[in-house]
């Protein structure tokens, strides 16, 4: 049963396939339909269950730990950082001779600033929550639930043209890959205010590897494909306006973070991970605990970005 629902969760449109996490729940028992907030205290404790799990099961859910774990911190893939540089985005975002002169690791992290929507303050703590709504685009005066997230099958289509999976058309298999249709795949009983109409909330059917086999594709092939494909939308879901940000940090969510950075550390061997863990808990003696050793509720992002506890 552990090992069926975690696995039902990943593959669902609960799980955020294009900006990774998971949403706050779903309205029905395919995993499907989410309300598109995302919760730190979601976040943390699924990675805890995730990386036990990773651990019980051998390395079935390691990706989905590793994904979890990204949108909390808001890490770029490397493979990101190379298609910003082939497509020409990444001298949008920063001087050429910087970019020369900089390390890897610190482009990837300018660029995520921009690319990527995270939990993680610069001072060391989580926020709290991301909203479910946002403006559908930047002329908009009214939000609607899961605009930053869900797609339209045109979209898609315009986005992936040019893209191949090996020497198969990427577009027809990606949609296949995530269940995306023309008219949308929300019925109106999992969208009673009429949100999501010709909508697509992104979710697998069937597994990697059985739909590998379906297509005759390498299971590497078409995990480079459809990485590549996520990328693609990625860049360009990151143009849309951004849910609100909850900037509280709660100390006691910051406790479920610190729990599931150590046992992701564990689960996955990854040291940078418990560097995590440590740094959160720096932040927690800073910001959220007295002079007395008593921990505070809340600490809040100022004006001008600083943390303040009052």
């Amino acid at each position: 049963m552990l090992d069926a629902t975690l696995d039902g969760m990943s593959k669902g449109g609960i799980h955020d396939h294009i900006g990774k996490g998971f949403h706050r729940y779903s309205v029905d028992e395919e995993w499907h339909v989410p309300h598109f907030e995302k919760m730190l205290y979601d976040q943390s404790q699924l990675l805890s269950v995730y990386a036990d799990c990773s651990r019980i099961f051998g390395d079935k859910f390691n990706a989905v730990v590793k994904d979890i774990a990204d949108y909390m911190e808001g890490c770029l893939s490397h493979k990101l950082l190379k298609r910003v540089v082939s497509t020409g985005a990444l001298l949008k975002l920063m001087d050429w001779a910087r970019v020369i002169k900089r390390e890897t690791e610190d482009v990837v992290k300018e660029i995520n600033a921009k690319l990527v929507y995270t939990l993680l303050s610069k001072a060391g703590g989580f926020y709290a929550a991301e909203d479910a709504d946002s403006f559908p685009t930047a002329n908009s005066n009214k939000k609607q639930e899961g605009a930053f997230c869900v797609w339209e099958m045109s979209e898609v289509n315009e986005l992936l043209k040019d893209l191949k999976f090996g020497d198969k058309d990427a577009v027809n298999l990606f949609c296949r890959y995530y269940d995306i249709h023309e008219k949308g795949n929300v019925g109106r009983f999992k969208d009673p205010h009429g949100e999501l109409q010709r909508k697509n909330v992104l979710r697998m059917k069937q597994s990697h590897d059985e739909f590998a086999e379906e297509f005759g594709l390498p299971s590497e092939v078409l995990s480079a494909g459809i990485e590549e494909a996520k990328l693609i939308l990625a860049e360009a879901r990151s143009k849309r306006p951004a849910p609100h940000l909850d900037s509280k940090m709660v100390c006691s969510w910051q406790g479920l973070a610190i729990t599931g950075f150590v046992k992701a550390s564990l689960a996955l061997a990854r040291q940078d991970y418990l560097e995590r863990a440590k740094k959160t808990v720096e932040f927690v003696k800073r910001y959220l605990m007295d002079e007395n050793g008593q921990l505070l509720r809340a600490a809040y992002r100022g004006d001008d970005g600083n943390v303040e506890t009052t």
